[in-house]
């Protein structure tokens, strides 16, 4: 699939950049930063950065979630663009999400970053397609919108019930 983008990714990362990206390897972070700063470049670095834990086994994926198709298209061409991984976008209407869940097993099997609304990812843990434990990386674009959309807000709490649970679970 080829989409085209107006995203425009600098050859080198500003120190600004590189500082949120170094807090970003070891622990979550929200980066508020202006539009056309680069928060894109600092996900694509830490895409970059984290990609060997998705050749490990258990296999692992890493999920970059944008509030619209249109940016779900933008973010995918950026990511096929500048990593070496395998990319696929998701978004409503895309015949690929009506597979039963074999043929989507074997579908996610080829990618190793996958685009995509919250819906669908809320729609993926949901029905058990995916699992928060197989998942290396969640990005969030345009997460300033995360309040507004009722999907996004659906997936957080479903995420923390499902993070309390693994812990309860976990024996020390």
């Amino acid at each position: 699939m080829e989409i085209t983008s107006s995203v425009s990714i600098p050859e080198e990362a500003r120190t600004y950049q590189l500082e949120i990206f170094h807090h970003a390897v070891s622990s979550n972070v929200i980066a508020y930063l202006e539009t056309g700063t680069g928060k894109t470049w600092i996900a694509v670095m830490l895409i970059k950065e984290l990609s060997y834990q998705l050749k490990v086994i258990p296999r692992k994926w890493t999920i970059f979630l944008a509030t619209t198709v249109p940016l779900v298209q933008q973010q995918y061409n950026v990511l096929k663009k500048h990593t070496p991984l395998s990319v696929e976008c998701f978004f409503g209407g895309n015949r690929q999400l009506e597979l039963p869940f074999e043929k989507w097993m074997e579908q996610l099997q080829k990618f190793e970053v996958l685009v995509m609304t919250p819906q669908i990812f809320l729609n993926l843990l949901s029905s058990g397609y995916l699992k928060i434990s197989l998942l290396n990386l969640i990005v969030f674009d345009e997460c300033h919108h995360c309040l507004k959309i009722i999907h996004t807000i659906k997936l957080c709490k479903t995420f923390i019930t499902m993070r309390s649970n693994m812990n309860r679970d976990l024996k020390y």
